[in-house]
């Protein structure tokens, strides 16, 4: 995982960026900023990732848009596929692959979770009563 401080949206970009890297397979750009926070407390961390997009995968345009609040802009991602409709069967193979990978995420962290405290598995929620 290599991380970088913006949206790269072209299979090209994300390649350049990860050159002489060979062992990324993807770019980050959140756990960086934590890392380096919690580091600096000198607390210890934890990154769990999941992936959506690879290197070879190129973004729809208009994803690298951001409101204020950090937020996707989902009015420029509309205003991009209005511009561009050939680029709306990226765009929902990236939401299905987010909400894969949401999943997948909360799989993982469970089962970090149990570790931590000790456990087996993960409780379900009804053995927690």
């Amino acid at each position: 995982m290599l991380s970088v401080d913006r949206p790269l949206l072209t299979a090209a970009e994300k390649q350049a960026a990860a050159a002489g890297r060979p062992t990324a397979v993807a770019l980050d750009m959140e756990t960086y900023g934590a890392a380096a926070a919690a580091e600096e407390a000198g607390l210890p961390w934890l990154a769990i990732r999941a992936v959506t997009d690879g290197l070879h995968d190129a973004l729809p345009p208009g994803l690298d848009r951001e409101t204020a609040d950090g937020q996707p802009d989902t009015v420029a991602i509309a205003r991009a596929v209005a511009l561009s409709p050939r680029d709306l069967p990226r765009l929902l193979g990236i939401a299905r692959a987010t909400s894969k990978a949401a999943l997948a995420l909360g799989d993982a962290t469970l089962l970090v979770a149990a570790a931590t405290a000790g456990l087996s598995r993960p409780l379900h929620p009804c053995e927690c009563e």
